[in-house]
């Protein structure tokens, strides 16, 4: 480029993103979350019967010793679960996204009393409770935090055309460069 040369340049910024709407299914969410408290259900009843296999339960360890609270706290969680991702969807336009954040927060929640447990046995709430037993109740709850995790953000919601998105910078006016 020769001294007594100009040349301009015009600089346009328009940053465009694309962004995934969902949308919940609400008419299909109930069948959903009744299918979800089936399957996590079923997986912690599998893991409950394998774990009875390997380590001794204690008789007087209400949790594991008999079937019926691991089905029951089992639906109650896969329910609220199933509610709060109904009512996330009211709320967001990425519910399958908040909803794993939400999930996995309350995961880590519903994880302390048992956490609690391994550090003071005596704060335990039922008798004949011993390490192996708390660790197999906070392996249900991951399994069922997994399952319905899987079935609400893949079976309870849509994905809506991409749509794109002119970000604010956009506005701005182009820029000239002048260059000597």
């Amino acid at each position: 480029m020769t001294p007594n040369t100009l040349t301009t340049s015009s600089v346009s910024a328009s940053p465009v993103s694309q962004v995934a709407t969902q949308q919940v299914l609400y008419p299909r969410l109930a069948w959903v979350g009744l299918l979800a408290i089936v399957l996590a259900s079923i997986a912690n009843l599998v893991v409950r019967a394998v774990a009875l296999q390997l380590i001794s339960v204690s008789p007087e360890f209400i949790p594991l010793a008999i079937p019926d609270p691991t089905v029951v706290f089992t639906a109650v969680g896969v329910l609220a679960a199933t509610t709060a991702f109904g009512i996330i969807g009211n709320l967001t336009r990425q519910p399958a996204r908040v909803f794993t954040v939400v999930a996995t927060i309350a995961l880590m929640i519903s994880l302390i009393p048992n956490a609690a447990i391994l550090l003071n046995p005596a704060s335990a709430p039922f008798p004949g409770s011993n390490t192996e037993s708390v660790v197999v109740l906070m392996l249900e709850h991951v399994v069922a935090a997994v399952v319905v995790v899987w079935m609400l953000t893949t079976q309870a919601v849509e994905t809506l055309p991409t749509k794109e998105v002119i970000e604010r910078s956009d506005r701005l006016p182009s820029v000239t460069c002048r260059e000597f």
